[in-house]
């Protein structure tokens, strides 16, 4: 026992004076850590000193760590005594959250592996902003303290423009600040510090951030529409922005169901009035939106409506109702409504006027023959000097015209979930309103899906917003009904097209639909578009004569570089024998079909020849997460790409790799998160 603690003790002496005597001389110094813009690391150390005179040294031994507790695995080697640098290839430096850890040792024969003279960090320089475009750079020292070797000095780079990288600064703390003003520009920054020891350059990562103006202006507030008969315009009018750095307004119509369309954009803070040509004279919906220097838009104003009247009469009872939707999104909301009436072309007066709650009027015992124009202004709730008018309408009493005629010149798909109804009506009739009908079999039952009072304007649209088009095919009539509420008349018949898609196994994909009808001139043939990856192509693919089985299978085999979405819709286009002399298009529904991802693999590949890269192309699908690597025979990894554009051109370490077959695997995930798994091998020919 007492020999084995002497010798126990004879061994931790020897450690001791081993570990003393490996002072920054006698081991490898990391000098220098850089990263580079790929996120790969090149460690610079001094050579020992003295030199491997006796044929001890057998290789140098780095270690790294992604944090700086460890674990450390051995990350590479290198033999030869007098070569002071190492590649750590990783790819992913620039992206981690935190710096990498190095340290490097000497392996000798008989001993092993010395201690590190110490453990270091690549520099990772991290930016925080802190408003009014200041840019806070901070980042770590490789080790604390720096040795003495170090300059001391961090020299700051920036990259602006894009792509052009110039020195801007030098500190020897830990931090930094730049300030920048953009309305919107990536920066980018790195640091590096020298070793004069062996001439060497600490670099940190890359660091990018987005500096941008994202204020938007204050909202505007519209204070009236109102519609001007002399002139045929609305007029839209709004406060000045209370933001100082307006520079003007975006005007756009509001739709039903949230479509925004622009008219203009009114340049000056104090440009507060916009004329709306208004067509129709129908109810118009607008809202006005703040623009800054910066291209910043505020929040929408609230939509504000243009009074739309219409009337109704009723011979039986000789009275003419009049009716008009409420002006909404005052802030004091509406103080009244005032009815103003002409009689045969006389001055407008003051009729009567009604509560803020009420949107509908009828004036009883009209004269026989008599002209009746009349128009409603709402009055502000909190300041009188604010009011709205509506369009004008006018009746003349005791019209009992019936319709002649009325027609659905088309019924065509809008989108998914709404049809539009072109119609052609008699304007002279006396009309109570218009019923539109909707069935899915020609036979019915037919349902009311819309009703409109009296329109004159004989050629108008109904959209219904309750469809489905991309499942049903629908019959669309109308009926009118007089004033004493008597169907007069009904329509023709209207039929939507329905168009299927499926994808097949050759790469075509097969269309089916329905014949339109409902043109009085019919059918004279059917086009077909189609577009792909969401990119319409504006020219038919192929034109269908009427009178077919009404399929068509599309071949896709040279789109296969494609994501493989293919969308598709029909045009049906009528005949010449209308006899309104009408020549109308109907179309259909937009589906989409996509075919099976494809994954083309070579299996050889000559980087002196005609195939100079072994590349696998993914077909007729978007690659969202890609990994591709190759093995040796030896299972050594020699080549790895996240990036699916990236091939191997049959190098290894910048040499060419030799002549052989090679193990590959790939995998991706496509379109709709398709999952491709494939492996393989492949002979690199020389």
């Amino acid at each position: 026992m007492i020999k084995r603690i002497l010798c126990g003790l004879f061994l931790l002496l020897l450690l001791i004076n081993s570990v003393k005597a490996h002072s920054a001389d006698s081991v490898p110094v990391i000098r220098c850590v850089a990263v580079d813009p790929s996120g790969n690391v090149t460690l610079t150390w001094s050579i020992p000193n003295p030199a491997d005179t006796v044929g001890t040294f057998f290789h140098y031994e780095i270690f790294a760590a992604s944090s700086l507790p460890g674990p450390y695995p051995s990350v590479g080697t290198t033999t030869i005594f007098g070569w002071n640098s190492f590649s750590y290839i990783n790819g992913n430096i620039n992206s981690a959250p935190n710096p990498y850890y190095f340290y490097v040792v000497i392996d000798t024969i008989p001993t092993g592996n010395t201690p590190a003279y110490d453990t270091v960090e690549s520099i990772k320089v991290n930016h925080t902003l802190t408003g009014n475009g200041i840019i806070t750079l901070t980042w770590n020292a490789i080790r604390t303290p720096n040795l003495s070797s170090s300059t001391g000095w961090y020299r700051i780079y920036k990259e602006y423009p894009t792509g052009v990288w110039t020195l801007k600064d030098s500190t020897q703390g830990l931090t930094y600040q730049d300030t920048a003003i953009f309305c919107h520009q990536w920066l980018g920054y790195y640091v590096e510090i020298e070793d004069t020891n062996v001439n060497c350059f600490s670099i940190s990562t890359r660091d990018s951030v987005l500096i941008q103006d994202n204020t938007p202006p204050a909202p505007v507030i519209i204070d009236s529409v109102s519609y001007d008969p002399a002139t045929g315009f609305v007029n839209i009018g709004w406060e000045p922005d209370t933001s100082q750095d307006t520079q003007g307004y975006e005007i756009y119509e509001y739709f039903a169901g949230g479509i925004l369309s622009p008219i203009q954009y009114i340049p000056g803070i104090n440009n507060t009035i916009y004329s709306f040509l208004d067509t129709d004279s129908k109810l118009d919906s607008f809202i006005v939106v703040a623009k800054d220097s910066c291209g910043n838009l505020s929040s929408p104003s609230s939509i504000q409506t243009s009074i739309y009247l219409n009337k109704t009469t009723n011979a039986c009872n000789d009275v003419i109702t009049l009716n008009w939707n409420p002006y909404i999104n005052w802030a004091n909301g509406v103080s009244k409504y005032y009815i103003f009436v002409s009689i045969n072309n006389g001055p407008f007066n003051l009729l009567d006027s009604v509560a803020n709650n009420v949107t509908t009027y009828s004036d009883f015992n009209l004269a026989q023959f008599t002209t009746y124009c009349f128009y409603i202004m709402a009055l502000e709730g909190g300041n009188n000097d604010i009011t709205s008018r509506s369009n004008e309408v006018c009746i003349t009493a005791n019209l009992a015209n019936v319709p002649q005629f009325g027609y659905i010149k088309t019924a065509t798909v809008t989108n998914s979930s709404q049809v539009r109804l072109d119609l052609y009506t008699d304007i002279t009739a006396q009309v109570l309103q218009y019923k539109f009908l909707r069935a899915v079999n020609p036979a019915g039952p037919f349902d009311t899906i819309v009703t409109i009072g009296p329109n004159f304007i004989s050629q108008f649209s109904i959209d219904d917003n309750t469809a489905d088009p991309n499942d049903t095919s629908y019959y669309y009539c109308f009926v009118v009904l007089d004033s004493c509420g008597n169907i007069t008349f009904t329509s023709n018949i209207a039929r939507t097209i329905l168009l299927k898609t499926s994808s097949n196994p050759d790469m075509s994909n097969t269309l089916t639909w329905n014949d339109y009808s409902g043109f009085l001139g019919g059918v004279n043939s059917y086009l077909i578009y189609r577009s792909i990856d969401g990119i319409l192509n504006p020219t038919p693919i192929t034109t269908i004569p009427f009178g077919g089985t009404n399929v068509y299978r599309d071949y896709v085999n040279n789109f296969v570089s494609s994501q493989g979405n293919f969308c598709y819709y029909i045009e049906a286009l009528e005949g010449p024998n209308n006899p309104y002399f009408f020549m109308d298009t109907s179309f259909s529904n937009s589906p989409c079909t996509a075919p099976d991802p494809l994954l083309f693999v070579p299996n050889a590949f000559t980087p002196d020849g005609r195939n100079p890269e072994f590349l696998p192309i993914a077909g007729f699908t978007d690659v969202h997460l890609y990994d591709f690597r190759i093995w040796s025979r030896w299972g050594d990894v020699i080549f790895e790409s996240k990036d699916p554009k990236q091939g191997w051109d049959g190098t290894f370490k910048g040499k060419p790799a030799p002549e052989g077959v090679y193990f590959w695997v790939v995998e991706l995930s496509g379109s709709g998160d398709a999952q491709i798994k494939r492996a393989g091998t492949v002979n690199l020919i020389r």
